[in-house]
């Protein structure tokens, strides 16, 4: 793959490059080893917030920032569960873009937090076109890392022809091979033995064999100490988020909030995501045949191992994979954020400027 095959220009990539270093693999994906570190836009406000119900249960937190003339980004996030945040506001060129960020079913200030009720793939994509059709929007870029690379594809499959591109970081497909890498089988042991412990640990001996179900079970119980200890033991594996320095909570650290979070991670991982069939995605690709498609992976990401966005680039024949070689899982570890944030420049230099 040559070098403006793999998602930015070639003049712009010597920017991005330490060295121009990239290297075809038998996947043709790309290696970068980015050396400008980009830094985030300064912290901005929502120049709009608003509510809306979705369901009798389910009222979604909205934010939009930037330009309200701008080109529209949908900001998928993470988790299940995790919620948007001021940083993530930040990512975006406010003179370019009108960014809409939102809190899923059950995260961040959307209530009922933590609400697993009525809360499916298939219910937060009807939540997207809700809001695309409230706010007037043609077409947005869709713009997801971890679980929200997930969703953002599933939400791209279903209207393709309100997709202008997908960017995706830290991919995942729904498979259960990932959740037998990340939970099941014990391979991320052989790396942190400790954190593995704690995390089976947790869990009695007996129902070790479903051990999502198990923690399921614990993070549902009627009885505070029992969620709590699932929780700590939960983050053991799942705060594994940066190639250093992932540190585990505190137990005295541990909120009411943040039980109710990883219950809903665990909800959706035990359920594969929600996708039917598991290989619901792969098989669903030739309806972004007309969308461009950017994969951004660590090459040391625990939780979603490069190996799954290799499946799904090889899937997408046009699709762009760029495997950052010194970084975790994290947005922000300095070389995924690099290439985030080149991205989303090159693909701004390549569309006629908005005025404010």
């Amino acid at each position: 793959m040559n070098i403006r095959k793999a998602g930015l220009q070639a003049s712009h990539l010597q920017q991005v490059a330490r060295k121009q270093k990239v290297q075809p693999t038998q996947s043709s994906s790309t290696i970068i080893s980015p050396d400008k570190e980009y830094k985030l836009y300064p912290e901005i406000e929502p120049y709009n917030t608003f509510r809306i119900k979705v369901s009798d249960i389910h009222e979604l937190y909205i934010e939009e920032v930037g330009n309200p003339n701008g080109e529209p980004i949908l900001f998928v996030h993470g988790g299940p569960g995790a919620g948007i945040s001021t940083a993530h506001r930040q990512l975006f060129d406010p003179k370019h873009y009108r960014v809409i960020l939102v809190d899923q079913r059950g995260a961040g200030k959307s209530t009922p937090h933590g609400e697993i009720k009525d809360n499916n793939t298939k219910l937060l994509i009807e939540d997207f076109e809700v809001i695309h059709k409230k706010l007037g929007i043609e077409k947005w870029l869709i713009f997801g890392g971890s679980w929200g690379s997930f969703l953002g594809v599933a939400y791209a499959e279903t209207h393709p022809k309100h997709v202008t591109k997908l960017i995706l970081r830290g991919q995942v497909l729904g498979l259960p091979e990932e959740n037998k890498w990340l939970y099941q089988e014990g391979k991320v042991e052989m790396l942190f033995p400790e954190r593995w412990k704690i995390f089976q640990e947790t869990i009695p001996p007996k129902k070790r064999k479903n051990i999502l179900k198990a923690y399921f079970e614990m993070l549902s119980s009627p009885d505070k100490n029992i969620r709590h200890k699932a929780t700590y033991g939960w983050c053991s594996i799942g705060n594994l988020i940066k190639l250093k320095d992932s540190q585990m909570p505190r137990p005295e650290e541990i909120t009411e909030a943040d039980m109710r979070s990883a219950r809903m991670e665990c909800y959706y991982f035990m359920n594969n995501c929600f996708a039917d069939p598991p290989d619901q995605l792969l098989r669903n690709v030739h309806k972004l045949k007309n969308i461009p498609v950017l994969i951004v992976n660590g090459q040391y990401d625990l939780l979603c191992p490069p190996y799954f966005a290799n499946l799904l680039h090889k899937a997408i024949p046009h699709s762009e994979l760029i495997i950052v070689p010194d970084a975790g899982h994290a947005f922000d570890e300095p070389g995924i954020l690099t290439v985030l944030l080149a991205a989303l420049e090159n693909h701004k230099e390549k569309n006629i400027r908005i005025k404010v």
